[in-house]
């Protein structure tokens, strides 16, 4: 997720410089999201004077609002005193717009990154942490090899940690409930 979202902050920094937004605005705007609400925006190292009504407005709305497209608007009027220093046709209107898609675009990619992760299934069918986990418990009890178990148990790890690996989910678990069995039952005196 920190990779997905990094690059969409590229895209958006990308966006703010073709869109003759004012460069302090993009250094700390940028700064702003990047921090994940772990500063304010007011309290943002080396932040200009001419920002302070802006960072201020932003803290009252918060990090969480400003992903979720809610921006003050002392950054628009901010933008706006810029682009009218420019020989432009760009409008606050427009400029305005894709800024606020630009960061649903950040919110709305980085959640469905976190859905496929989170719901992503491997071969052996089970969720990629269900599966992951699992599969460090096997390696575990190979690891143990046959210590605590008797010899007509033995079976269990003949077949060797690839096969079991190779395994449905469903069958991973029987095989691990079954061995951990074994050896709770053979547990010398």
């Amino acid at each position: 997720m920190v990779e997905c979202f990094t690059l969409v902050l590229a895209d958006l920094e990308l966006w703010l410089k073709e869109h003759e937004t004012q460069p302090d605005l993009i250094t700390f705007l940028l700064q702003y999201i990047r921090s994940r609400d772990t500063v304010t925006f007011a309290h943002l190292p080396d932040l200009p004077h001419e920002m302070t009504i802006l960072a201020a407005d932003q803290d009252t709305l918060g990090w969480q609002n400003c992903l979720e497209g809610k921006l003050p608007y002392s950054l628009y009027q901010f933008q706006e005193r810029h682009l009218d220093t420019l020989d432009t046709r760009r409008t606050i209107t427009g400029w305005a717009a894709g800024l606020v898609e630009h960061i649903l675009h950040i919110t709305h990619l980085t959640w469905k990154h976190r859905c496929d992760v989170v719901h992503a299934r491997e071969a052996d069918g089970l969720k990629t942490a269900e599966s992951n986990t699992l599969q460090d418990e096997i390696r575990t009890e190979f690891g143990l090899g046959y210590h605590n178990l008797q010899h007509e148990d033995d079976h269990l790890l003949n077949a060797g940690l690839e096969k079991i690996l190779s395994l449905s989910g469903s069958d991973k678990k029987a095989w691990l409930d079954t061995l951990r069995v074994a050896r709770t039952i053979h547990i010398p005196p």
